[in-house]
């Protein structure tokens, strides 16, 4: 039973890794092309998904990278509030 918590803890851990060193991909409706060849006598349009970079985010980056900003802001505001305490 250990043995599946750790796996799983360093699955998670390994996947939140990989968010933070990657956090887009290519798209995968238009698969990176950044056109979308539509029924109608094969028209082109932008990807409405990636809005034509042909990039997008992985499922779970934007949510890790809030989580990384708001423990930032937490950091700095306690060390801001020792700064304040610390009489000169």
């Amino acid at each position: 039973m250990l043995n599946c918590i750790l796996l799983g803890l360093a699955a998670f851990t390994g996947w939140v890794l990989f968010l933070l060193a990657s956090p887009v991909g290519r798209c995968r409706r238009c698969r990176g092309e950044r056109i979308i060849r539509t029924r109608l006598r094969g028209r082109v349009r932008k990807c409405p998904r990636c809005r034509g970079a042909g990039r997008s985010s992985r499922t779970g980056a934007v949510w890790v990278h809030r989580a990384r900003w708001a423990i930032r802001r937490a950091v700095a505001g306690e060390l801001e509030r020792r700064r304040e305490k610390v009489p000169r």
